[in-house]
Protein backbone atom coordinates (compact mmCIF):
# COMPACT_ATOMS: atom_id res chain seq x y z
CA UNK A 1 0.00 0.00 0.00
CA UNK A 2 1.32 3.36 -0.83
CA UNK A 3 2.08 6.39 1.31
CA UNK A 4 -1.05 7.88 -0.18
CA UNK A 5 -3.41 5.12 0.39
CA UNK A 6 -2.35 5.11 3.78
CA UNK A 7 -3.29 8.38 4.29
CA UNK A 8 -6.24 7.53 3.01
CA UNK A 9 -7.29 4.78 4.54
CA UNK A 10 -6.38 6.73 8.31
CA UNK A 11 -8.36 9.21 7.10
CA UNK A 12 -11.52 7.13 6.54
CA UNK A 13 -11.10 5.59 10.24
CA UNK A 14 -11.00 8.96 11.76
CA UNK A 15 -13.76 10.67 10.17
CA UNK A 16 -16.19 7.70 10.80
CA UNK A 17 -14.63 7.91 14.96
CA UNK A 18 -15.52 11.47 14.66
CA UNK A 19 -19.05 10.97 12.86
CA UNK A 20 -19.63 8.16 15.49
CA UNK A 21 -18.46 9.90 18.73
CA UNK A 22 -20.96 12.61 17.69
CA UNK A 23 -24.15 10.24 16.86
CA UNK A 24 -24.06 10.99 13.49
CA UNK A 25 -25.11 9.16 10.32
CA UNK A 26 -23.62 9.49 7.50
CA UNK A 27 -26.33 11.70 5.57
CA UNK A 28 -25.83 13.99 8.94
CA UNK A 29 -22.29 14.47 8.44
CA UNK A 30 -23.00 15.26 5.03
CA UNK A 31 -25.00 18.04 5.59
CA UNK A 32 -22.85 19.63 8.30
CA UNK A 33 -19.97 19.34 5.93
CA UNK A 34 -22.19 20.84 3.07
CA UNK A 35 -20.93 17.93 1.03
CA UNK A 36 -22.94 15.24 -0.72
CA UNK A 37 -23.33 11.93 1.20
CA UNK A 38 -21.62 10.05 -1.64
CA UNK A 39 -17.99 11.91 -0.76
CA UNK A 40 -19.02 11.09 2.55
CA UNK A 41 -19.12 7.56 1.86
CA UNK A 42 -15.87 7.68 -0.68
CA UNK A 43 -13.75 9.01 2.68
CA UNK A 44 -14.97 6.73 5.47
CA UNK A 45 -14.22 4.10 2.73
CA UNK A 46 -10.39 5.41 2.68
CA UNK A 47 -10.89 6.26 -1.66
CA UNK A 48 -11.66 9.77 -1.19
CA UNK A 49 -8.43 12.51 -1.61
CA UNK A 50 -7.12 13.83 1.21
CA UNK A 51 -6.26 17.85 1.19
CA UNK A 52 -6.03 20.56 2.98
CA UNK A 53 -9.45 22.03 2.16
CA UNK A 54 -11.04 18.84 2.48
CA UNK A 55 -9.29 18.79 6.30
CA UNK A 56 -11.24 22.18 7.03
CA UNK A 57 -14.04 21.20 5.78
CA UNK A 58 -14.67 18.20 7.75
CA UNK A 59 -12.84 20.30 10.79
CA UNK A 60 -15.22 23.01 10.46
CA UNK A 61 -18.20 19.93 10.25
CA UNK A 62 -16.81 18.37 13.39
CA UNK A 63 -16.30 21.42 15.26
CA UNK A 64 -11.87 20.80 15.62
CA UNK A 65 -8.94 22.19 13.48
CA UNK A 66 -7.91 20.49 10.68
CA UNK A 67 -4.48 20.41 12.29
CA UNK A 68 -6.48 18.51 15.01
CA UNK A 69 -7.77 15.92 12.15
CA UNK A 70 -4.70 15.53 10.62
CA UNK A 71 -2.46 14.79 13.82
CA UNK A 72 -5.38 11.71 14.22
CA UNK A 73 -4.53 10.78 10.85
CA UNK A 74 -1.37 10.71 11.10
CA UNK A 75 -1.65 8.68 14.53
CA UNK A 76 -4.00 6.38 13.03
CA UNK A 77 -1.89 5.77 9.87
CA UNK A 78 1.26 4.70 12.33
CA UNK A 79 -0.90 2.62 13.84
CA UNK A 80 -2.01 0.39 10.45
CA UNK A 81 1.96 0.52 9.71
CA UNK A 82 2.89 -0.81 12.87
CA UNK A 83 -0.33 -4.02 12.63
CA UNK A 84 0.80 -4.48 9.11
CA UNK A 85 4.23 -5.27 9.88
CA UNK A 86 3.37 -7.76 12.99
CA UNK A 87 1.19 -9.54 10.74
CA UNK A 88 4.09 -9.81 8.26
CA UNK A 89 6.63 -10.53 10.66
CA UNK A 90 4.03 -13.24 11.84
CA UNK A 91 3.83 -14.62 8.45
CA UNK A 92 7.55 -14.76 8.31
CA UNK A 93 7.43 -16.94 11.83
CA UNK A 94 4.49 -19.47 10.68
CA UNK A 95 6.40 -19.82 6.71
CA UNK A 96 9.84 -20.52 8.64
Amino acid sequence: MSGQEQIEQAFGVVVKHYRKARGWNQNDLAEKAGVHLATVVRAESGSGTVSAATLSTYGAAFGVLGEDIMAAVAREARLQRVASDARKQAEQGVNK
